[in-house]
């Protein structure tokens, strides 16, 4: 569901929805509210707040989601230096939107639950970072381009199951 143009009481009636899955509030004066309708939607798993007044302090509103995998965002939303992931352990994969390189990027280093890192519009990642990152999660895997152009930065953790599976 794209909520394109709906405004923070509208999201009230989410909860009526139970198996609603799929949110995107991207570019809504989503804010607050609309945070804790969501928590309360039992089956969300993807949720897009990028372009909203949302900020990652925020989505600790989000803690009793049990089945939120995805989250996008803008970089300029990240305020706590990723620690909203500490309140999100069921969290798999994070999607930033945005040319301007995320702060404190080798904080994710300490979120092992991560597999899945998409950085778009940013064609390259500083080594220093990537390694302090690779150490601790060697099986998270850093996606950077966007728009059809992926590149995976550093070694990439699938080719390892890719070639047991087609061994078989």
């Amino acid at each position: 569901m794209h909520c394109e143009g709906v405004e923070d009481a509208a999201f009230e009636r989410l909860p009526a929805l139970p198996r609603l899955r799929w949110v995107g509030l991207s570019g809504t004066s989503a804010g607050l509210r609309a945070l804790d309708w969501m928590a309360k939607c039992p089956e969300l798993n993807f949720l897009s707040i990028d372009s909203t007044t949302v900020n990652t302090s925020d989505l600790g509103r989000l803690s009793r989601s049990k089945y939120l995998d995805t989250l996008k965002l803008s970089g300029t939303q990240i305020d706590d230096e990723w620690a909203f992931l500490q309140s999100l352990p069921m969290l798999r994969d994070v999607v930033v939107w945005g040319k301007t390189l995320p702060p404190s990027l080798e904080r994710l280093a300490e979120y092992p639950q991560l597999q899945t890192l998409e950085l778009e519009s940013l064609q390259e990642l500083d080594p220093e970072t990537l390694n302090t990152i690779k150490q601790s999660n060697p099986s998270l895997r850093i996606l950077l381009g966007g728009f059809g152009a992926w590149s995976v930065a550093g070694d990439d953790p699938m080719v390892p199951l890719i070639t047991r599976l087609a061994e078989r």
